[in-house]
């Protein structure tokens, strides 16, 4: 004898106060988000990308912009020799297939749509902690090229972030090369910084410009008002602080570390 789910609940329910109709309600809203998640690329359709699911060693979500403008989602996993997963554009919500290698640092990746027709390229690095990805978008000619860069996330993004999530100013005080400075840097996009290095007892101010090179990681130039480059700096932005090593050249020409 066989019973469905509706005249079980009806019965289970028979003697009590709770409102049927609610339970049902509740049944159906869930249904409807268990769609909704299928929208985006989930990892068991990653894994099925690959002969053996036993043999991947990660699955890996990352979020970014191409060129600071487009919102993706990255979901790649590896196997110890193929990196395959999908690539969604998070506005138009186009997605397309990955698969490629991973040889060390260096992270080849080809994109085909739901035709399996190649549409573009990436070509990049992805950081030993696997938190950060630096590469490069061609399309299928290799005529027009973009910047994408993408962080770890704990699952796969759906959302588009504001376009200006990734733009900052941030201001320090302390001490570099045993000195008291004020430091105040931009961030203008997803990896181009700018900002201003004020000597504090001289009452000497120098230009900066760089690039981020990691998730934290950073570079930067002290440029003068020549605009010739008088120094270097490396560092890391943890959180309220700003660890940083680097060297200046003192009008008298002595470099300082």
């Amino acid at each position: 004898m066989t019973y469905s789910l509706i005249s079980i609940l009806k019965s289970f329910f028979a003697h009590s106060k709770i409102n049927i109709t609610l339970i049902l309600i509740v049944i159906l809203i869930s249904g409807n988000i268990s769609v909704s998640a299928q929208d985006t690329p989930t990892e068991k359709e990653v894994y099925s990308l690959f002969r053996s699911a036993k043999k991947i060693k990660w699955i890996k979500h990352y979020k970014g912009r191409v060129d600071d403008i487009n919102d993706v989602s990255l979901s790649i996993a590896y196997d110890g020799k193929n990196c395959k997963g999908f690539v969604t554009f998070l506005r138009s919500r186009e997605r397309f297939k990955l698969e490629g290698s991973l040889n060390g640092n260096k992270l080849e990746l080809r994109e085909t749509d739901g035709e399996e027709s190649v549409t573009g390229f990436f070509e990049g690095k992805i950081s030993d902690d696997l938190s950060y990805i630096a590469t490069r978008w061609f399309n299928k000619s290799r005529t027009r090229a973009a910047e994408v860069h993408l962080n770890a996330v704990e699952q796969e993004v759906v959302i588009p972030t504001n376009c200006g999530n990734n733009k900052w100013v941030r201001k320090y005080e302390g001490k570099f090369i045993q000195e008291s400075v004020e430091i105040t840097i931009q961030r203008n996009d997803m990896n181009r910084l700018s900002g201003v290095l004020w000597f504090k007892k001289n009452q000497r101010t120098f230009n900066l410009r760089g690039t981020m090179n990691g998730k934290n990681s950073f570079e930067l130039s002290i440029i003068d008002d020549l605009d010739l480059v008088k120094g270097g700096i490396t560092g890391d932005f943890i959180s309220p602080r700003l660890n940083i090593i680097g060297y200046y050249e003192k009008p008298n020409g002595d470099q300082h570390k």
